[in-house]
């Protein structure tokens, strides 16, 4: 308080000398800080003189503050305070005068260009007064001074801007043109005229070059990555700088701006518009400046809208378009000023915010709106719509407690699209972070899946491009603690750029828990890890032998369930708890049957192992292979041979080379295998396809019917196709197929007249089915071109997981 007070010439009394005893009214920020002070036996909150009023929130305090006032009851219901006050220089003239009840004071926005505001109501007029309160604010001051003289006479009669009724060193004091009662909060044709007419005031033509050095643009950006302040994401300053570098040669039309326009710093009525705050205006801002601030001031610090639903405020808006248009008319020009917008804006605010101690909560709503607009801007420039996601998500979590698990040193953008994001993070941030991973531009559609030790979330990008994130809070395998989350995020490293990991001990912990407590050793890759171990730890010691090929690791669970979070209740809890997780993940998922068949050498091994990676590592999801048949009855010959030895002696033998032609032996085989797909389909889809796991058959029923021979049987091609009508038929059936040249060269086991008849039998019957079963896809593919297979195959699998 008394540093307030320093600034109107006044100081707490000790009592001694000429005092007098003020009654106050303060209203406080949302830290317990002054924002608003009055006098207490003020008739009316002329502290409101600060308040923008648009929205519901703001309306409803506005009424309060005036019921109460009318009916006296501010000391009862509000902050009041007596303070003993006498002045600090009895030979200056203060400001005001705190005994009487006609003033209110605004403490300002904390920084170094805070400064106080002063509204004061006399018989001679109602005034503002600007009170700098640091070296900074002082210049800014002045610099509305001068702008307010040079301006007088210039604009239009419906154009105002307030008088200058005094000045000195430290402050300003203007006209008040609050009598043309309104404020408001979306950008009208008079606001497009007034950013016009100002634009058009010292108008000139610049360089690129020469626009980056007005505003010292790049001398900035280079000093905030030198100064390296944690608080200002990595990313941010990344694309800054991309664009910086590729501004390209167009040159910038500028003119005066003001700098800093904004519904709360403006007056208007039907056709006239009072404009305040010149402070920051200067001659050569890129024109539609003031526009660009008008809508993202408005949207961010009051509607607390977000990029995605706000950009249509800018692109789809005439005002927009009247105020580019009127100077620059060439296409993509609104676009291009945004840019230039961005590039000031943001620049400057960072450097402004990088010397400041405290950083209030509006900071970072405008931190994650910037990162948008930037990413709209770079979108197919920089990087892909995944790789701005992943920028745009890190500077999200920049000021959280996280740490990422296994995550890559390179740039996090190039991340490959068959890795996911492993991050160990606070659970109570997961209500925020699940809204910013809705709201995201690229974002079209957000998958959770929500366990007790962490969330899954799948996201599908616009472009069709996937991501796959695990919030981990509690590091577990079925109902076993393995690591503590407190120990990871104290210890974590945070990379070049901007990145906080799980630090090398932790990892290599991580790695040996997550293979040990599975019974394996860990994989080659991984072993460097394990110079990372603490010897004197006990885990890590326990987890050196899961480290060592030729050694088997101890029991995890024996050693673990000594730990804290594995003993007593902690136990049965965990237990419990595991026991849900196992029963949310028994419902019925979206699971699918997908078959591959055509002849020897068509590809179909190569194709499944690629399907089969691109479905787990790409999209996450659960996928088995199965051989012809659900193979729930053993191979025939396993009866006589054992599994083993009848296994091998099958995958050793070409295919077709049975000679069996009897009837009898040939129906009994059928019947046996036929069993099979009959009971094994039902195990299939219960195990499999209704627990959202997708089986991919390398071959299927359709072989006994074309080529019956593969499996030793000779049966009448209707006999078999008539079994068909029993069999669930699979939701998507691929036939490879290629030239016979081209098969023989992969594989010379058929003869070109075979392969060419087996072709044609394949078109046939999937041609049929085709028009029988038309929820099923029935797709022949000619396997010549690895990608243009995977498309047409990816395609129809990824349109039935929807």
């Amino acid at each position: 308080m008394d540093k307030i007070l320093s600034h109107l010439n006044y100081k707490i009394s000790s009592g001694k000398g000429q005092s007098e005893k003020i009654g106050l009214i303060i209203v406080n920020n949302p830290d317990g800080s002054p924002r608003w002070l009055c006098n207490a036996n003020s008739s009316t909150p002329l502290f409101l003189k600060f308040y923008l009023v648009s929205s519901l929130k703001s309306r409803l305090l506005a009424v309060f503050f005036r019921v109460v006032f009318k009916f006296r009851l501010q000391k009862l219901l509000l902050n009041y305070t007596e303070v003993l006050v006498e002045r600090l220089d009895v030979n200056k003239k203060e400001v005001l005068d705190l005994s009487n009840s006609n003033w209110a004071l605004f403490t300002g926005t904390i920084g170094p260009n805070n400064k106080m505001l002063v509204y004061r109501e006399q018989k001679s007029g109602s005034s503002f007064f600007k009170i700098a309160t640091t070296k900074t604010s002082n210049e800014i001051v002045k610099n509305e001074h001068i702008t307010l003289k040079k301006m007088e006479g210039i604009l239009p009669l419906n154009f105002l801007i307030p008088k200058v009724l005094s000045y000195s060193n430290n402050f300003l004091e203007i006209e008040d043109l609050s009598y043309l009662s309104e404020r408001g909060n979306k950008l009208t044709s008079l606001h497009a005229e007034f950013i016009i007419n100002i634009n058009k005031i010292g108008f000139s033509e610049v360089q690129p070059s020469d626009f980056i050095s007005n505003f010292k643009l790049e001398e900035k950006l280079q000093n905030l990555k030198k100064i390296n302040d944690s608080r200002i994401p990595k990313g941010i300053l990344r694309k800054l700088d991309f664009l910086i570098n590729n501004i390209g040669n167009k040159k910038v039309k500028t003119g005066l701006g003001h700098g800093d326009l904004t519904p709360w710093n403006m007056y208007l009525n039907e056709n006239k518009i009072g404009v305040y705050d010149w402070e920051l205006s200067k001659g050569f801002f890129p024109i539609g400046f003031d526009a660009f601030h008008f809508v993202f001031q408005q949207n961010i610090m009051v509607s607390r809208t977000n990029w995605k639903s706000f950009k249509q405020d800018i692109f789809n808006n005439e005002q927009f378009e009247q105020v580019i248009s009127s100077i620059d008319s060439s296409e993509g020009a609104v676009k291009e000023y945004l840019k230039y917008y961005l590039l000031i804006n943001i620049i400057d605010y960072l450097d402004l915010y990088s010397k400041q101690e405290k950083w209030h909560v509006q900071v970072f709503w405008l931190l994650e709106t910037w990162n948008d607009a930037l990413s709209y801007l770079l979108e197919g420039h920089f990087c892909s719509e995944r790789g701005l996601f992943i920028i745009d998500f890190f500077d999200f979590i920049n000021n959280r407690d996280y740490a990422t698990i296994k995550f890559s040193n390179d740039e996090p953008e190039l991340l490959s699209v068959y890795s996911d994001i492993d991050i160990c993070i606070h659970k109570k941030e997961l209500k925020n972070t699940l809204t910013f991973l809705k709201n995201n531009q690229f974002v079209k559609k957000v998958e959770v899946v929500k366990k007790s030790n962490m969330f899954a979330v799948l996201l599908l990008f616009k472009n069709g491009e996937i991501l796959a994130l695990d919030f981990i809070w509690t590091f577990k395998r079925k109902s076993v603690v393995f690591l503590d989350q407190k120990e990871v995020l104290e210890t974590l490293e945070v990379n070049e750029y901007g990145v906080k990991c799980m630090d090398k001990n932790s990892t290599a912990k991580y790695v040996g828990c997550f293979y040990g407590l599975n019974g394996v050793n860990v994989p080659k890759h991984y072993l460097p890890l394990k110079k990372y171990l603490n010897n004197k730890d006990k885990l890590s010691k326990a987890l050196l032998g899961f480290y060592d090929e030729d050694r088997k690791g101890v029991n995890l669970s024996l050693v673990l369930k000594r730990y804290i979070q594995n003993r007593g209740i902690n136990k049965y809890f965990n237990k419990v708890i595991y026991f849900f997780d196992v029963t949310r993940s028994l419902k019925v998922k979206k699971g699918l049957i997908v078959t591959f068949s055509g002849v020897d050498g068509a590809g179909k091994s190569t194709i499944i192992e690629n399907v089969k990676k691109e479905l787990e590592k790409k999209y996450r999801k659960k996928v088995i292979v199965i051989r012809h048949r659900p193979s729930l009855l053993p191979i025939l010959s396993a009866w006589t041979k054992g599994k083993e030895k009848a296994e091998q002696d099958a995958a050793n033998t070409l295919p077709r080379q049975g000679q069996n032609s009897s009837f009898i032996s040939s129906f009994v085989r059928f019947s046996y295998y036929y069993l099979d797909y009959l009971i094994g389909q039902f195990y299939v889809n219960f195990k499999y396809k209704y627990r959202g796991v997708i089986v991919l058959y390398d071959r299927y029923y359709y072989d006994f019917i074309l080529d019956s021979k593969r499996s030793n049987i000779a049966l009448p091609k209707g006999l078999v196709k008539f079994g068909f009508h029993f069999v669930f038929t699979p939701n998507c059936n691929f036939f490879l197929f290629a030239a016979s040249d081209i098969i023989l060269k992969r594989k010379q086991e058929l003869s070109a007249e075979t392969i060419v008849e087996l072709t044609k039998n394949y078109s046939n019957l999937f041609n049929q089915l085709e028009n029988r079963r038309k929820k099923q896809n029935y797709l022949l593919i000619n396997n010549i071109d690895l990608e243009v297979t995977m498309s047409q195959i990816m395609r129809p699998i990824l349109k039935k997981l929807k």
